[in-house]
């Protein structure tokens, strides 16, 4: 049971090691643009054309086809888990995996309900038609 454990907290590790870089990185930039814009507006100089351009491209609202997209593997995750440990003979399976098994029932339902939060989340921040 160790052997599987071991790759699957390695995993999760990395993936919010990236995620952390990712969001510290996009922080950074923001605050360089804005100080630079600041110091130009101090100076009385126009803004460049290409600071505008990516001032423009990170004010723009992120779609929620990510949201979603993520709510949909959350919630299949959730579901596939919770009918796997239904559908399987615990009779013939070894004390092992039996307690994997039921690790993994536990884990479901949080999986389960931050896929169907991500999905609620993505149903609200949806481009509705302006009337």
């Amino acid at each position: 049971m160790e052997i599987i454990i071991i790759p699957i907290v390695v995993g999760l590790f990395m993936a919010m090691l990236v995620l952390t870089n990712s969001l510290i990185s996009s922080t950074f930039k923001r605050r360089y643009l804005h100080r630079e814009r600041m110091a130009a507006l101090e100076k009385g100089v126009p803004l460049p054309d290409e600071l505008l351009v990516e001032t423009e491209a990170l004010s723009k609202r992120p779609s929620n086809h990510m949201t979603a997209i993520s709510g949909i593997v959350w919630t299949g995750f959730g579901l596939g888990i919770l009918l796997a440990r239904n559908f399987v003979d615990v009779n013939g399976i070894s004390n092992d995996f039996h307690q994997f098994m039921t690790f993994m029932a536990i884990w479901a339902f949080p999986a389960l309900l931050v896929g169907a939060g991500l999905l609620v989340y993505a149903w609200l921040i949806r481009d509705r038609p302006r009337a």
